[in-house]
C-alpha cells in the first residue's frame, strides 16, 4: 500500500526540559487509523504522548530524542492521561536543499598513469551501466540479509565496477554512498579510482582559486569513505570585501560535499560563521537560531569552531592512524588568481605533530574501534560482501 510520510520535530512538553524529538507520522492513501505514541523523552527521562495517525510501532515511529513505550489505537481504547506533545514543527528531509555533486565536466582528479587519459568520465560510465536488474536484485538480497540480523552492520554501501581507460590501461571505480534500506543510483558518489595517477603528483602544484576549490570538493567526496573525520581549516571564507550572498555559497558549496552522518569541522572566524547565518536567515526567511534550537540547522555551521591566531589552510581526512592533507595558499574562494597546493599522505602521529598540535585547542578524538561496509563488487558479480578496514585502505 502506498504511503507518505510527514516529518517533525517535537519538544518535550515537560517543564525545564529542551530536548528536540523527531517523529515520522505516515499516512496510507487508504484507511488511517488513529490514536497516539507514549514516548519516554531521553533527557528527562518522564512520559508524555504523541498524538498521530497510525500508532502502531510498524508505521508511525520515533527517529530521535525519544523510546516508545507502547501505543495506543482509539479503535480500542481511550485516550490516556499523559501531557501531550504540542509544540511541533513541520520539515523536509532536505530544507537546505543540499545535494552532492561531482563535476566531470572540470578538472579531474583522477588520471590514468599514461599522464594523459582521464578517468572519472570512464569510471561514471562504468557504473551507469552496471546499475541494472542483477546489481538491484543483488542489493535486495542484502537488504533481505541484513534486515533478519546476519548483515555486517554497514556504515557504507560500496559497489566496484571495472573499466579500461582510452589507452588501455585497467582500472576499477570505488563508488559509495551512506548505508540505507532504500539504495537509488544517484545516491552513490565516486570514492577513489585506485593505481591512478598518484594524488601527490597530481595535487602537488599552481591552480586557479576554482580549479582549488573543484580538486578540494573532490577530495571530500573521497575523505568521506574513507576517513572518520574531515577538517577544514580556512581563518577566511571568500576575500574580505566579498558579500554575506557569496560567503553563504561558498561555504554551501563546501558542506554540501559532506557525506550524511560524516564528522564535519570547519574552523574559521567567528565572523564568517557569523556572517553565514545572517544569510541563511535572510535567504530561507526564518531564524538561524529557530533552526538550531528545533536541530534543523547545519552540523558543520553549527560545530563550527574559531580560529584567530593562525593564516595557515589546511584541509583534511583523517582516521586514528592515517591521514590525507591538502595545503596551501588557498582560502575558500572562486577566482582567476593562482593558488599553489600541496597534498599529502601521512600518518595521524605525523599530521599531529607537523600541523595540528599548533592550530587545535584540543587534540583530535576518535571513537570508532571497528569499521564495516557492505560491497558489490564485479568481480564477484556484485555478490554482497563486508568490507573491513584493511581491505578499504587498499582503494585508496
Amino acid at each position: 500500500m502506498s504511503y507518505s510520510k510527514k516529518l517533525m520535530k517535537v519538544k518535550c512538553p515537560h517543564s525545564s526540559c529542551t530536548q528536540t524529538i523527531e517523529f515520522h507520522e505516515v499516512k496510507f492513501d487508504g484507511l488511517n487509523d488513529k490514536g497516539e505514541k507514549i514516548i519516554e523523552c531521553i533527557s528527562c527521562g518522564r512520559t508524555s504522548k504523541i498524538i498521530c495517525l497510525n500508532p502502531s510501532k510498524n508505521e508511525s515511529y520515533i527517529k530521535s530524542g525519544a523510546k516508545e513505550i507502547r501505543t495506543i489505537d482509539y479503535d480500542g481504547e481511550l485516550p490516556s492521561d499523559y501531557l501531550r506533545v504540542t509544540d511541533i514543527v513541520i520539515f523536509t528531509e532536505n530544507f537546505f536543499d543540499l545535494n552532492h555533486s561531482y563535476d566531470l565536466n572540470f578538472l579531474p582528479l583522477y588520471k590514468c598513469k599514461c599522464g594523459q587519459c582521464e578517468l572519472e568520465k570512464l569510471a561514471y560510465k562504468a557504473f551507469e551501466q552496471n546499475w541494472n536488474e542483477h546489481l538491484c536484485i543483488e542489493i535486495a538480497k542484502y537488504y533481505t540479509i541484513d534486515m533478519k540480523g546476519y548483515g555486517c552492520n554497514p556504515e557504507n554501501a560500496v559497489i566496484k565496477v571495472n573499466f579500461l581507460s582510452t589507452c588501455g590501461n585497467e582500472y576499477s571505480g570505488i563508488f559509495y554512498t551512506n548505508y540505507t534500506e532504500s539504495l537509488e543510483y544517484d545516491q552513490f558518489r565516486l570514492g577513489s579510482i585506485p593505481d591512478a595517477e598518484p594524488l601527490v603528483d597530481r595535487i602537488s602544484r599552481t591552480f586557479s582559486k576554482k580549479d582549488a576549490m573543484e580538486i578540494l570538493k573532490k577530495l571530500i567526496a573521497r575523505w568521506g569513505l574513507f576517513y572518520e573525520k574531515i577538517l577544514i581549516i580556512s581563518p577566511y571564507i571568500e576575500s574580505s570585501y566579498a558579500g554575506k550572498e557569496k560567503i553563504k555559497d561558498t561555504l554551501f558549496s563546501i558542506i554540501e560535499q559532506f557525506p550524511k552522518n560524516k564528522d564535519a569541522t570547519i574552523y574559521t572566524k567567528t565572523k564568517t560563521i557569523n556572517v553565514f547565518k545572517k544569510a541563511v536567515s535572510e535567504a530561507f526567511d526564518i531564524g538561524y537560531d529557530f533552526l538550531e534550537n528545533y536541530e534543523l540547522s547545519l552540523p558543520a555551521i553549527d560545530g563550527s569552531k574559531k580560529i584567530n591566531n593562525s593564516h595557515a589552510k589546511l584541509y583534511i581526512g583523517v582516521s586514528r592512524d592515517k591521514a590525507e592533507l591538502l595545503a596551501g595558499s588557498a582560502n575558500l574562494a572562486e577566482g582567476p588568481s593562482l593558488e599553489v597546493l600541496d597534498f599529502k599522505n601521512l600518518t595521524t602521529e605525523q599530521l599531529n605533530d607537523r600541523y595540528l598540535n599548533d592550530h587545535l585547542k584540543e587534540p583530535l578524538s576518535f571513537t570508532k574501534t571497528t569499521r564495516n561496509d557492505v560491497i558489490f563488487d564485479e568481480n564477484n558479480s556484485f555478490k554482497a560482501r563486508c568490507l573491513d578496514k584493511k581491505e578499504l585502505y587498499s582503494f585508496l
